[in-house]
């Protein structure tokens, strides 16, 4: 139980080209968009699916690290340490970034919103876009994953809990046809737990996993994440179509397509 961290260069690599991924996705569009129907349309889409296993790439490899963590210290010993890791500079930074927000904000429009009750709303308003809808959404919808498999550990069957999150993961992209709910995945609660659950599971059975992988062909899996990468290209334009969330990451072929891309890091 005194083992120390284990580095693993796989997560590595796929941290680094997920970091990659989710720079591009969010700057892709900063010059605009292509007029409809035209090349530079279709190209915009092509890269964007690309680059759209970012997430649930993050979301592998952090269970992955979850599974290797437990070995080493308690449940709340090691979600103790992730909040001094990552909970603590992020929250620092969000209050930063809204600091600024805000600041630049009044200073364009104090006179239109003068009053205390707009100004506690534009607050508000603010608060609510740093931390839940911007990018920043990531680390709150982590950590309330995290407690969740930490108080179900050893209370619930490891695969009872993974048929439920995947039910969740499943809910999230047949909604963005219903849209019985929000369909923005930022606002998926629940929705990428499984992939979190998912990672813990592939490091608890590494052995067979290893072996698994070793005997997959590589040529496979380029296929399989191609043929999953033209689904989610169909699935982008067949959801745009219907004025949905194109881009949504839990769009089940999505799903599929960020699996497989981890893998081939893998």
């Amino acid at each position: 139980t005194n083992r120390g961290p284990t580095d693993y260069l796989f997560v590595s690599n796929v941290r680094f080209l997920a970091m990659i991924a989710i720079v591009w996705v969010h700057t892709e569009f900063f010059a605009g968009y292509a007029t409809d129907h035209s090349t530079a349309a279709y190209l915009q889409v092509f890269f964007l699916q690309l680059m759209k296993f970012g997430t649930i790439g993050f979301f592998l490899i952090s269970g992955f690290l979850l599974g290797d963590g437990m070995t080493r210290s308690s449940p709340l010993k090691y979600f103790r340490r992730r909040v001094k890791a990552v909970f603590v500079p992020w929250a620092f930074w969000g209050l930063v970034w809204f600091a600024v927000a805000l600041s630049g904000h009044l200073l364009n429009t104090m006179g239109g919103r003068s009053s205390e009750a707009s100004f506690r709303e534009m607050i508000q308003d603010y608060f609510e876009f740093v931390f839940a809808r911007s990018i920043y959404w990531f680390v709150p919808n982590f950590f309330i994953f995290l407690a969740l498999l930490l108080w179900l550990h050893r209370r619930v069957s490891r695969y009872v809990q993974g048929l439920i999150f995947l039910a969740f993961s499943l809910f999230y992209g047949i909604n963005t046809y219903l849209q019985l709910i929000t369909s923005r995945h930022t606002s998926a609660l629940l929705g990428f737990v499984f992939y979190l659950w998912l990672g813990s599971f592939a490091y608890m059975h590494r052995e067979r996993f290893t072996r698994w992988l070793d005997r997959t062909s590589w040529r496979s899996l380029a296929l399989y994440a191609c043929m999953a990468a033209v689904l989610g290209i169909v699935e982008t334009h067949f959801l745009n179509r219907m004025h949905s969330d194109g881009s949504n990451t839990l769009r089940i072929s999505n799903q599929a397509y960020s699996v497989l891309v981890t893998l081939l890091i893998v």
